[in-house]
């Protein structure tokens, strides 16, 4: 079956993930008579502005029955939904200050989730999980990157840690209902961090993926004896990863 919102699955997908990371910057969403800036401070989505005239906006949101609002960020982020085809990315890092006041100052908006649901986008209809979030521990970008887009596209949500400390820290803050852990980082390796997360009553119950670029023998075994719940060789086949991380979570 066709999704009914099949053009924002991937952006808002995306949007969450940048979010659940704490980032700051602007997510840029294009299509044929929009521009799209959507701002996002440490996480929290802040404001959103349409780059088009506000005569040329005001007879575009009429045409296609879009309720307006005091904030005119929340009226941008209304369009979402009746845009058809869409591109987006995103920069991360400073942001130029903007004329409205943050979305966190509008009345009954305490949480991202409060501003979806405040312009009609429930994390439902994209068969986004709320509730289990899987953390990937790898200080390389591009083994983060492809672990990141294939949890996304099987709905799961995603956050990130480039090392060790950083991992335990999020672990604390965010508990994830699943980890990835690469073996290999600077510092403090997977074994180390994994040792701390199952000496902790808290978080010993957590599952561990332990990762590695590495294919030898001795790897795999002291993977198997270590305390981890399962291990998995970089690069991954999408199946296996994906196999083990729904025997988990579903």
């Amino acid at each position: 079956m066709k999704h009914k919102y099949l053009a924002l699955v991937g952006l808002i997908r995306s949007l969450i993930s940048i979010c659940d990371d704490g980032k700051t910057g602007t997510m840029l969403v294009t299509s044929d008579h929009h521009s799209i800036q959507i701002k996002v401070d440490k996480g929290k989505i802040i404001g959103a502005s349409d780059k088009h005239s506000r005569n040329t906006k005001i007879e575009s949101h009429k045409a296609a029955g879009i309720k307006f609002d005091d904030h005119p960020g929340l009226t941008v982020l209304r369009t979402l939904k009746h845009l058809k085809k869409l591109g987006f990315s995103f920069s991360e890092g400073f942001l130029r200050p903007q004329h409205e006041p943050s979305f966190f100052n509008y009345p009954g908006i305490e949480s991202n989730n409060d501003i979806f649901a405040h312009v009609g986008i429930e994390l439902a209809d994209f068969n986004i999980s709320t509730e289990k979030k899987i953390l990937i521990i790898d200080d390389s970008k591009i083994a983060r990157r492809v672990a990141r887009e294939t949890l996304l596209e099987y709905n799961y949500r995603v956050i990130e840690a480039e090392d060790g400390m950083q991992g335990l820290a999020i672990i604390a803050k965010e508990k994830p209902a699943l980890i990835l852990l690469d073996i290999v980082m600077p510092q403090m390796d997977g074994y180390r961090v994994l040792s701390l997360i199952k000496n902790n009553k808290e978080f010993k119950e957590i599952p561990v993926i332990m990762l590695t670029s590495r294919d030898k023998l001795f790897d795999k075994i002291k993977g198997k004896m270590s305390d981890a719940n399962e291990y998995l060789t970089k690069p991954f086949i999408t199946k296996e990863l994906i196999g083990k991380v729904t025997h988990y979570l579903g």
